[in-house]
């Protein structure tokens, strides 16, 4: 069932799914079940009532438990999903968000799902503005058990007081696996791309070339320890056009080839693993 920004599904998860990114912005609660998720490479724990946002930025692996069923719906949405109030809401303090959900919060957020299910299978008059308030509910619940209950691990975004800075930065993260120019990113702002590269550079400390590539690189970084994709593929899906390209800056920023980065990685981690055992 879909929208044309916005995509509902209730799943039964009882096999592997395997490490997946989207290019999309997306909200999963765990109804029942069982299991756990690779969160950018740490293992999080996933019972009835959990509820966490991902960003294009984000990748995960899900895995329920022996014999257990993941009941879940997954609520998927771009950029032009999000009012002003949203963004800033979800942005604001610049975290990744999971948490769990009891009681009233359960049964309200597990509601707003159904809804927004009902209204995109439905597709009455008016079922855009329900969806929207319904994404914005669910936001507001997720954000106000995380800030209550539980500190949300990472970073999203710097903290910036430039709401145009703030626009343009969601889009990149958003993006940023696909060629991207100083251009686009300006016009989200709304600004023109001189005076935008003179604000970026004084909002985030960097100019927009050194933050994509920081990006990427980051992002690359995180796929070569915590999967076995080639690392072809990674390249590709890091926004790189060529293999070469990748490797050298690769290679500038890390000090070593992407393969060898990997392989002494995982050399670590199992001498870690036998240091713990």
């Amino acid at each position: 069932m879909q929208m044309e920004n916005c995509l509902i599904y209730r799943q039964s998860i009882s096999v592997n799914h395997k490490m997946h990114w989207h290019e999309f912005y997306e909200i999963t609660f765990v109804m029942a079940g069982n299991g756990s998720q690779i969160l950018n490479g740490k293992q999080e724990y996933l019972i009835p009532g959990t509820i966490f946002f991902l960003t294009p930025t984000d990748f995960h692996q899900v895995s329920p438990d022996p014999g257990s069923t993941l009941e879940i719906f997954n609520v998927m949405f771009t950029e032009e999903m999000f009012t002003e109030d949203l963004r800033q809401l979800l942005f604001k303090d610049n975290l990744s968000y999971m948490t769990v959900l009891e009681g009233t919060q359960f049964n309200t957020v597990e509601e707003e799902f159904n809804i927004i299910n009902n209204e995109l299978g439905k597709k009455k008059p008016g079922h855009e503005i329900v969806v929207k308030g319904a994404l914005e509910h669910i936001a507001v619940e997720l954000v106000r058990s995380c800030l209550e209950n539980t500190t949300p691990a990472g970073v999203t975004l710097p903290n910036l007081q430039f709401p145009s800075i703030q626009r343009a930065l969601t889009y990149i993260h958003n993006y940023f696996r696909k060629p991207l120019t100083l251009e686009e990113a300006a016009e989200q702002a709304q600004l023109a791309p001189n005076y935008f590269s003179e604000c970026f550079h004084k909002a985030t400390g960097v100019s927009f070339q050194g933050y994509l590539q920081n990006l990427r690189m980051k992002f690359a970084a995180a796929m070569l320890i915590s999967s076995d994709l080639p690392v072809t593929d990674i390249c590709y899906a890091s926004g790189y056009n060529t293999l070469s390209h990748f490797t050298r800056a690769f290679k500038h920023r890390y000090g070593q080839s992407p393969t060898s980065y990997r392989h002494i990685k995982q050399l670590t981690d199992v001498e870690v693993n036998k240091d713990v055992n």
